[in-house]
Parts: C-alpha cells; structure tokens; sequence
C-alpha cells in the first residue's frame, strides 16, 4: 500500500504544478482505495515546506497578479492543514 500511495503521491507532484493541485486530484478520485487515498493525502500534505516556499515567493512580491495570489492562497492553505502549528506557514497565508 506504501509503495502505490507513494507512486501515486510521487507521480501526482511531478505532474502538477502546485501540491494543491495534486491533493485535488486523489480527493476527487472516487477509485482509489481509501487506505491508498488516505496515505497519497498524508505524503502529499507533508510536503508543507515546498508548499509554503512556492507560497511565499508569490506573497512577498507586490507585482503578482490576483491570480497568482489566489494561487498562493491555496497552497498555503494546503500547506497549512499539513503543518497547523507552524507560524512561518500562518505568516505566508496572511501576507498572501
């Protein structure tokens, strides 16, 4: 079960641009195992550094459009149900 939820997590970040996006796709896919599910979620969510990083390169810059603030708004939020306690992740969302 690691080993697929692993290749599924792995597979999906290489894929997908932003975490979010990878997260969105094991959350809608009806087909999965949830034992599967569950671990792709928690590989995925652990990756609350990237996430925050990506996030925060958008948020401090004052040039990004409103999209890209969106965008960082929900990989922060991401981010954020990985890591709930860490204040650098809390700041990102707040700045974005």
């Amino acid at each position: 079960m690691v080993s697929t939820a692993g290749s599924l997590a792995a597979q999906l970040t290489e894929d997908h641009e932003w975490v979010f996006e990878a997260i969105d796709a094991v959350e809608s896919d009806q087909t999965l195992d949830r034992a599967v599910r569950d671990e792709a979620l928690r590989l995925l969510y652990s990756q609350f550094g990237r996430m925050n990083e990506k996030s925060w390169s958008i948020a401090r810059s004052p040039e990004k459009s409103a999209a890209e603030y969106r965008l960082a708004i929900r990989e922060s939020t991401g981010a954020l149900r990985g890591d709930p306690d860490n204040a650098m992740v809390i700041n990102t969302l707040g700045v974005a």
